[in-house]
């Protein structure tokens, strides 16, 4: 008897209700018909008794399969991990010694600065003084002299601060700069000397002359064919009634030789 050939009974039960079978009911065709469906080896060799043990022991550890299937902990997907874009957050300090001043108007200063860790431990071990002060000061004069103290105020190691000095016109900088405890004052960094906007009408006169409106309309109309131009009437008035006069009389010089024609 060949292992593919035969169907299986009616009466055999389906795979989900091979649990309830009895196997020693069964006849040896209905046997055989469940070793080939669950494709046992060396099954047409086996008397019914060995069919029976074989089946018994094949369903058994089907069903322990199944049951541990059932029962077996499946973890979670791990899911990538989600990877942020670096941040490039703007530093509240350089580590370099700076003084910048920057003009708002005619009476208003702005200025930043900032003196490195570095310069302060240095001061502090050269000039014997645990205790400093950062002070903070505007100048003002020219572009070769060390000019006058407008102003001087005690800051922090950085930060910016807003002066109200009214200086127009004039050439100021500032200065930041370390004092120990003696009272002894040392520049650190200084801005670039700028000029002050000033609180007046600039003086400077634009040269050119400008041709007035009317000036213009004239030289349009005079393009336009009107040579003579009555120069007693003023203005658009007088360009108004000029090109009306030489619309009429070219009007009737038309009129003339078109009659003289024959149209």
């Amino acid at each position: 008897m060949g292992e593919s050939s035969g169907t299986v009974p009616r009466n055999l039960p389906v795979t989900g209700r091979r649990r309830n079978m009895n196997l020693s009911e069964m006849t040896k065709k209905e046997l055989y018909r469940l070793a080939v469906e669950l494709n046992l080896a060396n099954r047409s060799k086996m008397t019914k008794e060995e069919l029976e043990q074989a089946l018994d022991k094949a369903m058994s550890d089907n069903k322990t399969h199944s049951s541990t299937e059932q029962h077996k902990v499946h973890p979670s997907p791990v899911l990538p991990e989600k990877i942020s874009p670096p941040e490039y957050p703007i530093p509240d300090r350089y580590q370099i010694d700076t003084a910048v001043l920057l003009p708002v108007n005619p009476r208003k200063e702005y200025v930043y600065w900032e003196v490195a860790d570095n310069t302060v431990n240095r001061f502090k071990v050269q000039h014997e003084s645990p205790e400093i002060s950062f002070v903070l000061k505007v100048f003002g004069g020219n572009e070769t002299d060390s000019g006058e103290e407008l102003a001087s105020v005690r800051v922090g190691r950085y930060g910016n601060w807003f002066f109200d000095l009214y200086v127009p016109d004039k050439m100021i900088w500032a200065e930041i700069g370390l004092m120990d405890n003696k009272g002894n004052y040392f520049a650190v960094a200084h801005s670039r000397k700028v000029r002050m906007p000033s609180d007046k009408i600039s003086e400077m006169i634009d040269e050119e002359t400008w041709m007035t409106v009317g000036e213009k309309i004239e030289d349009i109309y005079r393009l336009s064919g009107v040579n003579e131009l009555d120069s007693a009437v003023p203005g658009s008035v007088r360009i108004f009634q000029e090109v009306m006069r030489f619309l009429e009389t070219n009007a009737s010089s038309s009129g003339t030789t078109a009659k003289r024609e024959g149209r």
